[in-house]
Parts: C-alpha cells; sequence; structure tokens
C-alpha cells in the first residue's frame, strides 16, 4: 500500500508526523525504500523502511469526529482514585505509551484531578505535561479551535 506525500500520520511515541518524502538508501548492497516523516510540532525527523512501516504502529491522524469523543472523556468521572501512586503511574504510563488519543486524555483528566484533590508529584506534574502536549498537538490537526483552549474549558482550569 501507497501511502501519499503529505499524510499525516501519527507514530506512538513521537506524536503527529507528516509524510514528506519517499527515499531509497542501500545498506550494503540492497536498496530499501525509506518514508521520511517529519514531525509537526518539533524539530524530528523520523525515516522508517517502508517494508517494515506497520511494524511501527503508525496510524491516521484523528479526525473531527473522534476529535469529540477524545474530548467527551473529560465528562467522564476521573479514574484511579483508589490506585497506589505506583500503580497509578504504571498505569498512566502504559496509557502514554500508546499513544491511543482517548487513552492520553484519560491520563490528562486523572492528573488534573488528583492535582485538585492533593496535588502530585513532579514526576506526575512532567507526565500531565507531555500528555497534555501530545494529546493537544494531535487535536490541533483535527479542530479548527485552539486545541490548548479546547483542553483548558473541558478540564475548567
Amino acid at each position: 500500500m501507497r501511502i501519499p506525500i503529505g499524510t499525516y500520520l501519527v507514530h506512538p511515541i513521537h506524536g503527529p508526523t507528516v509524510l514528506v518524502d519517499i527515499t531509497t538508501r542501500s545498506i550494503g548492497e540492497v536498496p530499501e525504500e525509506y518514508a521520511v516523516l517529519e514531525h509537526v510540532e518539533q524539530d524530528l525527523i523520523l525515516q522508517l523502511p517502508l517494508a517494515t512501516l506497520d511494524d511501527h504502529d503508525l496510524r491516521p491522524a484523528m479526525k473531527p469526529d473522534e476529535a469529540e469523543d477524545v474530548l467527551a472523556v473529560f465528562d467522564e468521572p476521573a479514574g484511579g482514585q483508589g490506585l497506589t501512586w505506583r500503580r497509578m503511574r504504571v498505569r498512566n504510563q502504559a496509557k502514554m505509551t500508546s499513544g491511543i488519543p482517548r487513552q492520553l486524555a484519560e491520563v490528562v483528566r486523572d492528573l488534573v484531578a488528583k492535582r485538585s484533590e492533593k496535588g502530585i508529584s513532579p514526576s506526575e506534574r512532567t507526565m500531565l505535561r507531555r500528555a497534555r502536549a501530545r494529546l493537544e498537538s494531535e487535536l490541533d490537526l483535527a479542530v479548527d479551535d485552539d486545541a490548548a483552549d479546547l483542553v483548558e474549558a473541558k478540564l475548567g482550569v
């Protein structure tokens, strides 16, 4: 399957990227085609072999109707309130690693709720900042409004 140049793809770790080129590189004597992905917000270029592109869990960028579903997460009650700090951290790290927007929104919602109840640790503040940045960068591709403003309005902060 060929992916058109200019297609937005989301890498589970790095976040939203755009396919800017397909190049051929030779490693040894074997030429191989590579997808050149440019991160939409950072100065980062990823080059992934086309033959193994499916192994990298890339997915299409969020669509506007999916953005509505993700933003609806903020209307749901926070989860993980009875978990120990360690269990909540492990659960949140797994959600962060997945890169799935709904799970990123759950991390943001749960940490904001915890912060308002009893405060969060420095590592949780870092996780909240990263989850929110990744979520907002993908929401920016799907909505016309500023994603940061939408998240703030939903969170009531």
